[in-house]
């Protein structure tokens, strides 16, 4: 009795068996018109491999540059030597097989396998454009610019770390190459990298059973010399043992002499004249470093010694594996220490420095820096002490000389005090304004005393004290302030022209000095009327923002609270506002990124919505409603606005709320529909008198 699935399969192989029937009575050969089709095409050709071009001969083999007409394109074609014996047509043909058994990225794919019209067996690969990489190191040796551009010793060592993945994928498969050398490596135009002719390859240690009847040949059949391989590339053992005994580690030595080779520009044992001393000195293992054939070339210290291990006479000497080489290669090329070099302590030290150069010579000249400020001020410090000494010393020789000397000293201290305490606040207040990076670049003398009493004077509107201040002053911005105002000075006038005001501040600017700037137009405002303030500071900003173009700016009047709209303009630098007695500032759609000149308003409305500010340091005790949706702030930490009952955060950057306790008196709070934001608002206690709008 048949089961469901079996009545399932039995109804499944009729169904497809009666297809098949169906398809081939009705549709023959004249259903398809070859003459408009591809596939007419390839039913036309009778020779399918044409114009053939000699490209170059080996041992057993030459090769040529076919077309293939079936797939319409290039190729190259390996056919034998005109002598043939049964057991060099086997090798051939066993070549052919063991590489296209070889699917790798980096060994030469083999396309076909056949036999021509005359009987004889070909094999065809894919065709690349370009040189060898004996070729390639003979030109550069030769002294050719293109290729020692072209090709640095990076470039190099990135083709032999490609070399070594295709053998350790080969030694993967129980494959072994036995004739690996530069002539042997083909690098294309465009970056390709193939491992080629596997004519002497066989299989390490394979069990026969594994393989079909046809593909059971003997492996000694690939040794029909007395010595097989390329003399001064072929390992000790391939030279004296039976090919039987040679595993992996054959292989592992011919990558080494392939380095040899990269790093020297010459093959081992160049220096030899006969082959026959070639082999014997490699029996003996008699190989003379690197550095010594080609002590020109600088050859690295632990690339030689990888050389040297991957060469190493008795094979347990060496890499157990080419993968073992190639990631010596990486930490090579990445600046690590390979294990070949026995790297000591200061050899580590030495790498882990290149390595983070960039960031050693930013904390050395950072450390510098700091030295050289502390060194500054402990010389001026020594300094103001001697000439106290030498005060005191001179006021020996009378009572009244000794007593005026020491009213000077007195007053001197007394003066330096001040400045010190004054210049302390607006030193805090640039290094608070500017990175690391900025600052470590500063000269000390931009500090000194003078240089800060002129920036005092200048907020103080005491221009010619710091005309004088800034003569004693070597600091290298010294110069361009007296160029603005000592004209003021010897034109004897008696108000601050706007120009000069306009200059100065995008000095002042220039050097992050904004405390200045805000002390300096506080005192031009003092005995100003509103008309002279809204002129002065609407010339302000269109001086700082070139980009607001013939727009005019108009100031409101609520009930005696003034409010500006600047929302959409193209501005970024607000200085100017703080001259006005603003209520009500919006911001909105601007360039603005600083908004410290706000500080001093007694604002209760803010709109700074859709701007790159990214922090708002602000404290105003009667602000109630602040907009910065769409901003880069992130924190509200430094915000100092007790009365504020009205905040807007849509599409903001803010995901903590825990800023809501801050804030006693608000009510309103506008933020984006979010699941991360309504588990952060679990996360709180949220007042009842507070609602929470999600958009």
């Amino acid at each position: 009795m048949q089961t469901p699935s079996n009545y399932r399969c039995d109804a499944y192989e009729q169904m497809m068996t009666q297809l098949g029937e169906f398809l081939k009575s009705e549709f023959t050969e004249k259903d398809f018109p070859k003459d408009c089709s591809l596939l007419g095409k390839i039913d036309d050709v009778k020779e399918r491999y044409t114009n053939s071009a000699f490209l170059a001969g080996g041992g057993m083999k030459m090769i040529y540059k076919v077309t293939d007409r079936m797939t319409d394109r290039a190729v190259a074609m390996a056919v034998m030597h005109t002598l043939k014996s049964p057991e060099i047509i086997e090798q051939f043909i066993r070549e052919a097989r063991i590489t296209a058994r070889l699917e790798h990225p980096n060994i030469m794919p083999v396309y076909d396998i056949g036999i021509d019209e005359i009987g004889e067996p070909f094999f065809t690969m894919k065709l690349i454009n370009g040189d060898n990489l004996g070729q390639i190191l003979k030109k550069i040796r030769k002294g050719s610019p293109g290729y020692a551009r072209k090709y640095p010793l990076s470039a190099l060592l990135d083709i032999f770390s490609k070399v070594c993945n295709a053998v350790a994928y080969a030694h993967s498969r129980k494959i072994l190459h036995l004739d690996l050398k530069p002539d042997n490596i083909q690098v294309g135009d465009f970056g390709e990298v193939l491992v080629c002719d596997w004519g002497l390859s066989r299989y390490q240690h394979l069990d026969h059973s594994e393989l079909s009847s046809s593909e059971k040949l003997n492996p000694a059949l690939t040794s029909f010399g007395t010595v097989s391989g390329t003399p001064g590339f072929m390992s000790p053992e391939q030279i004296s043992c039976e090919r039987a005994d040679l595993d992996s580690r054959s292989d592992i030595y011919a990558l080494g002499a392939i380095l040899y080779n990269i790093l020297t520009l010459c093959s081992p044992m160049s220096k030899q004249k006969s082959i026959d001393n070639i082999l014997e000195m490699t029996l003996k293992g008699k190989l003379p470093k690197p550095s010594v054939i080609a002590p020109k070339q600088g050859i690295p210290k632990p690339l030689e010694a990888v050389c040297l291990h991957a060469m190493a006479h008795r094979p347990e000497n060496r890499y157990a594996t080419a993968g073992e080489l190639k990631e010596e290669i990486i930490s090579f090329i990445q600046g690590f220490a390979t294990s070949a070099e026995n790297a000591g302590f200061l050899r580590l030290l030495q790498l882990i420095f290149l390595r983070y150069k960039a960031l050693f010579i930013l904390l050395t000249g950072a450390l510098c820096t700091v030295v050289t400020i502390v060194t500054f001020f402990m010389f001026e410090l020594k300094e103001s002490e001697r000439r106290a000494l030498l005060s005191a010393r001179k006021a020996r020789e009378s009572l009244q000389s000794y007593k005026l000397e020491q009213e000077k000293v007195r007053q001197e201290r007394t003066k330096r005090e001040k400045l010190a305490k004054r210049g302390k606040e607006i030193l805090k207040n640039v290094l608070k304004q500017n990175s690391f990076s900025n600052n470590v670049k500063f000269n000390p003398s931009v500090w000194g005393l003078w240089q800060q009493q002129a920036y005092l004077d200048i907020a103080g509107l005491k221009f010619a004290k710091a005309v004088e201040s800034l003569k004693r002053s070597d600091a290298p911005q010294a110069e361009k302030y007296l160029t603005i105002i000592e004209p003021l000075i010897q034109e004897k006038r008696t108000t601050v022209p706007k120009h000069i005001i306009s200059e100065l501040i995008k000095l002042l600017l220039k050097d992050n000095l904004n405390l200045i700037i805000k002390e300096m137009l506080s005192n031009l405002s003092k005995n100003m009327e509103l008309e002279q303030k809204v002129k002065l500071a609407v010339y302000i900003l269109y001086t700082l923002n070139q980009q607001l173009g013939d727009s005019t700016l108009k100031l409101e009047d609520k009930n005696g609270a003034y409010s500006i709209n600047l929302s959409g303009r193209k501005i970024k630098e607000i200085t100017g506002l703080s001259l006005l007695p603003l209520a009500r500032v919006n911001l909105a759609d601007t360039l603005v990124e600083d908004v410290s000149s706000l500080h001093a308003l007694n604002l209760t409305e803010l709109n700074l919505s859709n701007s790159p500010v990214a922090s708002v340091e602000l404290s105003m005790t009667n602000l109630k409603k602040l907009n910065l949706s769409q901003t880069s702030v992130t924190n509200l930490e430094n915000l100092k606005a007790p009365n504020l009952e009205e905040l807007l955060l849509l599409n903001s950057s803010i995901s903590d709320f825990s800023f809501i306790k801050k804030f006693p008196k608000l009510k309103n709070l506008t933020i984006s529909y979010s699941k991360l934001n309504l588990n952060k608002l679990k996360e709180i206690a949220i007042p009842s008198s507070l609602r929470v709008i999600l958009k």
